[in-house]
């Protein structure tokens, strides 16, 4: 399984909407910018980084559902915390209303949302585009590679 940088888009847009997340936001941008997997030519999952210094927000995990449950999600963040780690960042936080659980296996902790990094509080998906019901998480990244 290859995962790769994603600039179309389009494709992006795509698979967040067949899989009902929001995609309002998601923009060509220097700050977010997001990765996936292909199976031949299709995009059948993705994520999203929004880099925000230290502190960023993992963001948009989307796999089209013909393909869940073959540990493309896993492969995907597995993916984009070793790349936040080898940029610097320190820490991932999320927003989710249905993944919580799959997350915490992963490593992640529900978190204060009054406690999160002004710079996460300032996105549009802390801000306004996730429910102010979802669930806010973190992951302090180990320092190794």
């Amino acid at each position: 399984m290859v995962v790769e940088r994603i600039t179309d888009i389009s494709q992006v847009k795509d698979v967040l909407s067949a899989c009902e997340l929001p995609n309002t936001d998601v923009a060509p941008s220097e700050s977010l910018i997001f990765f996936g997997v292909h199976d031949d030519s299709k995009l059948i999952a993705v994520i999203g980084l929004e880099l925000l210094g230290l502190s960023s927000l993992l963001r948009s995990l989307a796999v089209l559902p013909d393909f869940r449950n073959n540990r493309v999600a896993k492969v995907l963040v597995d993916y984009v915390e070793k790349y936040a780690r080898t940029y610097g960042i320190e820490s991932l936080y999320l927003l989710t209303s249905t993944a919580d659980g799959y997350f915490s296996t992963l490593g992640y902790v529900i978190a204060k949302r009054d406690e999160a990094p002004l710079a996460i509080q300032n996105t549009a998906q802390f801000s306004g585009i996730c429910p102010s019901s979802a669930i806010f998480m973190k992951k302090q990244l180990s320092r190794q590679i």
